[in-house]
């Protein structure tokens, strides 16, 4: 039983089934009133409302908001998402917006804006962070204009006002305005003198809640080195001291204040010299006067290759009210409210009664700010005998009455779609269908009374088969394409836009090329490569691979595989279908295909000691049916005696000889070949017990035989070791790995073992160890690979047939031998980072903060490096965690 968030009386529980879901619904005997709903809400309904409701009243992903209140008159529940930060100006965010596109775009933005602000145009130049409805229109206007997007003959200006209105009310870029104005507070406690390099303060660890700027009397002001300038006369003073100071070359401690996200004027004649030209660091609020007074002697100066000047945004006002991420109150259905008494609702009444003033943000225009009239729009597409009944009242259904109930559905919304005007033809079915989404329980019924037509019927069964044969995705599951792109259905909103605002960039490029749409169609669906393929998929693990831009052929290598996907009998149940590789998975797991798409190749020495610990985390990978296919080549010399030549010897002869799982086996999961795995696990049996013994013993040869006659009583040692000067036919299998290894390039290309190849790409142990360890490594290289298989496949270059070698030599990636100088290739760099603008193909992505990296090691070593050196050097090591090693490296 459950209580009645109403009146508190006992209410039963009602449960209907449809489809997959359990819908919960109970309602009060006494006050009939609707006590709790449980309905699947994802990602399907957010996309609903960003497309019919209007931009300024977006709703955000609200299933992890605070509840702010209940009311038990309308059953409906108000969230709101509140950052951690003040009140960001919207002026500020559309130029962080423009910043974003291009840099050059921001300058023409100020340049717009300075005529206006010395207008007196108090409504775009407020004093608050909100704008009027007409000045968001004028904002609008300028932003399209300066953006110089053609005539809207083809819906392409119109989207990007509506992207462009999306990103202001979602308030997406308040967090970069944020950043700069918190390093205008805090920046000046990390500045020190050149001479005092030593001295490092934590921005961290300071209180930054009653910090200031250097000038407080100024809302505009610049750092110059480690000067700050309040006036416009010390502006020219300081600047002319720093110049001293930059000759012949600026010293470390004026070279380390940018960041990628600032944006940076930088003239022809300055970009050749700009090590040798001070930074000025202009800190002001684009609302004002003054500021445009500093930006036009800055703008003069570095015009003149006397500086390199750099604006970050900064507000002097502080404001008390927190951001709302979405200005208004975000209507939520009633969820989950059993087991609470009418105390706790008053108590939420009045905490939402507390907190209805803080709703802050732009004054945006609103359909309406109570629940009721939102849903106006909606009931005028319902005024029709074939739209459900809107009455919140819930009437039980038969089963028989749920056989049909989600075709009754869709027939609903194209009844909603055939019978509204043209103009309004796809708002119609969008708010249908989310009516019926949000409101399923009490339009169950009125949906059980539709007929479905035959030709839907027929409709929905052939995009089901198409569905289910292409992408395996039966009734009941979801698939998200944005632009032939798969996106995961739990896609938060704020990447979801970002995404959106590529792709539009794309389209309108395509657009504007006059291209056919089928034409642009086939672009849209080719995968995007730099030089190579390899460049495009393997961007992390490339730039520590031996093979460059190619893959070694192993067509001809004899691997000794542990296990194979396609026919041991352990990965049965695993799909034998490449379209598993979109199948939804955790965060960071490698999809379980019952297909060899990823190959692992191990080159080992048995007795080396990092060797022996990939070994171990190999029969781990195995027994926990992590889906790749991994093999074994021995690098040791079958013409020298030796502890890794013994143990290669006993591995060799069980992989022969062993036909079936042994019992009481590690391997009774069936996960590997029979001879395979029982000579791996012969061979970490040998290191758990050199391992457990006294540290004086060594791993020797009598020690490997010993423990082989002990464990495998039933096979003659001479078989399996030989006798002295005679070899065996282990040795002959050992030689072939031995010369395969010489033939290809491997063994010269890596020095010493251990080494691995992900599907012909070559990591050595110095590779391996940048990537993280072996296993990082392993899972980084499956997982480029993954996203690289399935753009083959969205492609149509890669099929069910196919397997990942034939893929690779339709791409033209295959090579027979690895040669280190002729295949290694210096890696791209992450960013082309160097100071200035897009007019030099300088262009870096925003929102990445750069700052100091000191090498511990080589402390003169960053100060010879260019920026984008720097930053390359530090994308290589920023690791989750690097393995191995004494320094651990964190990505921030």
């Amino acid at each position: 039983m459950y209580v009645c968030v109403c009146c508190g009386d006992d209410a039963p529980s009602l449960y209907t089934i449809y489809s997959s879901e359990i819908i919960n619904c109970q309602s009060c005997k006494r006050c009939g009133k609707i006590v709790d709903k449980y309905v699947e809400y994802d990602i399907a309904i957010i996309i609903i409302d960003l497309l019919v409701s209007p931009m300024w009243v977006l709703p955000v992903l609200v299933c992890v908001l605070a509840l702010r209140g209940v009311n038990c008159v309308n059953y409906q529940v108000s969230a709101k998402l509140f950052s951690s930060w003040k009140e960001t100006p919207l002026l500020s965010e559309a130029g962080a917006f423009l910043a974003q596109k291009s840099v050059n775009h921001f300058w023409d933005f100020l340049n717009k804006l300075e005529p206006l602000v010395h207008k007196g145009d108090k409504e775009l130049f407020s004093n608050e962070t909100r704008l009027s409805q007409v000045a968001l229109m004028r904002l609008e206007d300028l932003v399209m204009e300066i953006l110089n997007f053609p005539a809207d003959n083809d819906g392409i200006r119109e989207l990007q006002r509506q992207l462009f209105r999306l990103s202001l009310s979602s308030r997406t870029f308040s967090p970069a305005v944020q950043m700069a104005n918190h390093l205008g507070n805090v920046g000046h406690l990390i500045v020190h003198p050149e001479g005092d390099m030593n001295l490092v303060t934590d921005a961290n660890s300071v209180n930054t809640a009653h910090l200031s700027s250097p000038c407080p009397n100024s809302s505009s002001w610049a750092q110059v080195g480690s000067s700050f300038a309040c006036t416009l006369n010390d502006l020219e003073r300081l600047l002319t001291l720093e110049s001293k100071k930059c000759s012949p070359e600026c010293s470390f401690a004026h070279m380390d204040t940018v960041l990628l996200s600032d944006c940076v004027y930088l003239s022809t004649t300055a970009r050749d010299k700009q090590k040798s030209l001070p930074r000025i660091i202009l800190n002001g609020d684009i609302r004002t006067k003054e500021f445009y007074m500093w930006h036009a002697e800055a703008k003069s100066l570095a015009s003149a290759g006397r500086c390199i000047y750099i604006f970050r945004h900064f507000i002097k006002a502080v404001y008390r009210i927190v951001l709302a991420l979405y200005p208004k109150d975000v209507e939520l259905e009633l969820e989950s409210c059993e087991r609470l008494s009418v105390a706790s609702i008053s108590k939420a009444s009045e905490v939402k009664d507390s907190t209805s003033d803080n709703a802050t943000g732009a004054d945006i225009p609103t359909a309406s700010d109570s629940p009721a009239a939102d849903s106006n729009s909606t009931r005028q597409h319902s005024q029709n005998p074939d739209f459900p009944s809107t009455s919140p009242e819930i009437r039980p259904l038969k089963a028989w009455q749920m056989r049909d109930l989600g075709l009754q559905a869709i027939q609903s919304i194209a009844n909603a779609v055939s019978q509204s005007d043209g103009s309004t033809t796809g708002r119609a079915g969008l708010l249908a269908l989310r009516d019926i989404s949000r409101n399923f329980p009490s339009r169950a019924y009125e949906l059980s009374q539709l007929v479905v037509t035959p030709e839907l019927r027929s409709e929905v069964k052939y995009n089901q088969e198409i569905l289910t044969e292409r992408y395996e995705v039966t009734p009941g599951s979801s698939l998200f394409l944005l632009n032939g792109l798969a996106l995961s259905p739990s896609i938060d909103i704020f990447a979801l836009l970002d995404i959106l605002r590529s792709e539009s960039y794309l389209l309108s490029h395509l657009w504007g090329l006059d291209l056919p749409t089928h034409e642009a169609t086939n672009l849209l669906h080719s995968t995007a490569r730099a030089d190579s393929p390899s460049l495009a998929a393997f961007g992390e693990s490339f730039k520590h691979s031996l093979t460059g831009q190619y893959l070694l052929n192993l067509a001809s290598a004899p691997v000794i595989y542990l296990n194979d996907l396609e026919t041991n009998p352990g990965y049965n149940r695993w799909p034998r279908t490449l379209r598993a590789l979109f199948m939804p998975s955790y965060m960071g797991a490698i999809r379980q295909v019952g297909k060899n798409v990823l190959n692992l190749v191990l080159v080992l020495d048995p007795a080396e000691p990092r060797c022996m610990e990939i070994l171990r985390l190999t029969e781990a990978f195995v027994l926990q049916g992590v889906a790749i296919r991994i093999g074994i080549l021995w690098a040791v010399d079958p013409k020298v005696e030796s502890v890794g030549l013994d143990l290669a010897r006993a591995f060799t002869y069980l992989e022969k000889t062993v036909e079936e799982y042994p019992r009481n086996s590690r391997s009774s999961s069936q996960m590997g070949n029979p001879g395979a795995m029982t000579g791996l696990n012969f061979l970490t049996d040998v290191y758990a017990k050199v391992k457990n013994m006294e540290s004086s013993t060594v791993l020797s040869q009598k020690l490997v035989r010993e423990e082989f006659e002990h464990s495998f009583p039933d096979f003659y040692s001479e078989d399996v070791f030989g006798s002295p000067g005679t070899p065996t036919a282990n040795d002959e299998i050992i030689k072939t790995h031995r010369l395969f290894l010489q033939s290809s390039g491997i063994l010269s290309s890596i020095g010493a073992p251990p080494a691995l190849l992900m599907n012909g790409m070559l990591l050595d142990a110095e590779g391996i160890a940048k990537l993280g360890g072996f296993e990082d490594a392993v899972v980084t290289a499956a997982m480029e690979q993954t996203v690289y298989f399935q753009h083959a496949m969205l492609g149509g270059r890669f099929a069910d047939p196919d397997s990942s070698a034939d893929l690779f030599a339709k791409d033209g990636l295959l090579t027979t031998r690895c040669n280190r100088r002729l295949l290694t290739a210096a890696p791209p760099s992450v960013n082309k980072f160097s100071v200035g603008d897009s007019t030099f193909d300088t262009d870096v992505p925003a929102f990445l903060p750069f700052g100091s990296l000191r090498d511990t090691l080589k402390k003169d070593r960053l100060d010879s490096l260019s920026p984008g050196q720097i930053t390359s050097l530090l994308a290589d090591h920023m690791r989750y965690l690097q393995k191995g090693g004494k320094w651990k490296w964190f990505r921030s």
